[in-house]
């Protein structure tokens, strides 16, 4: 045979020796990307508010064309979207207006001011430049007080929960003693004689005072973006920045300015 014919025939069988080991390995590279191209999805726009605010916005994301298919099992994360696509442009915008603040905007779009307010330096929580602002000394206790924690116990005579927040009851007439209780009108709580009553609310103060002495000392940080939840004891190496990659900021979940109002809420009883 001609050498250009047994040229031939010997490229045609290596070509299908070839062909047929890619068959038998399966698709080539290209092949593979090509297919995880097609398979792959596109991109995400829509944020579904799961249960565990532990798991980062990107891994709740959903393409508009799952959340209308879903028929209601996902929906829409509003506060995600007022607080991080609405909220920053805004406050830019704002920002030359006197009296405007993160703050104040995220009040009225629907959201925690508390989150949004600037952080503190030298002691200033960034309420100072919202107009009308009464310092916390000069607020009403109820006011003052709100979110602190009263002394609560069990009445010795019936059971009952008791919380005492002041040791006078104020109502419609003449304020009246409040140490007794509100269900079995027991004076002292069903308890024998004023002395046992003043070492038992000793106690009880005293145990309320430890609880919240530990929990500032326990040096918990929170991240304040709520689409993080990241929640450690350990001080990042970058300043007050998430470890999560996320916006948000670590604050401490349990500040000496909470400490201080609780002390001072049990120095009012």
């Amino acid at each position: 045979a001609p050498p250009a014919a047994v040229a031939a025939a010997a490229a045609a069988a290596q070509q299908q020796q070839k062909q047929q080991h890619q068959d038998e390995e399966g698709p080539t590279r290209a092949d593979g990307e090509q297919a995880e191209q097609q398979q792959a999805p596109s991109q995400p726009s829509a944020l579904q508010p799961l249960p565990h605010k532990q798991v980062p916005a990107a891994q709740r994301a959903h393409h508009p064309d799952d959340v209308g298919r879903s028929d209601g099992a996902l929906t829409v994360d509003v506060e995600w979207y007022l607080g991080n696509q609405l909220l920053p442009p805004i406050s830019r915008l704002c920002e030359p207006i006197d009296g405007t603040s993160p703050a104040i905007l995220s009040e009225h779009l629907g959201l925690d001011a508390s989150r949004y307010a600037r952080p503190a330096g030298g002691g200033d929580d960034g309420t100072g430049e919202q107009w009308g602002f009464t310092p916390r000394c000069l607020l009403a206790d109820a006011e003052r007080f709100r979110g602190c924690e009263p002394v609560s116990f069990s009445c010795f005579a019936c059971s009952a929960k008791v919380t005492l927040s002041s040791v006078l009851r104020e109502g419609d007439g003449p304020p009246r003693s409040a140490m007794q209780c509100e269900h079995c009108q027991s004076p002292m709580w069903g308890l024998n004689s004023p002395r046992e009553l003043s070492a038992f609310l000793s106690n009880r103060v005293d145990m309320l005072v430890r609880q919240h002495t530990k929990m500032y000392y326990d040096s918990w940080l929170v991240c304040d973006d709520r689409s993080c939840g990241r929640r450690t004891r350990q001080q990042p190496p970058a300043g007050d920045a998430c470890p999560e990659g996320c916006q948000g900021r670590l604050r401490p979940e349990y500040s000496e300015e909470k400490l201080y109002e609780q002390l001072k809420f049990i120095e009012s009883i």
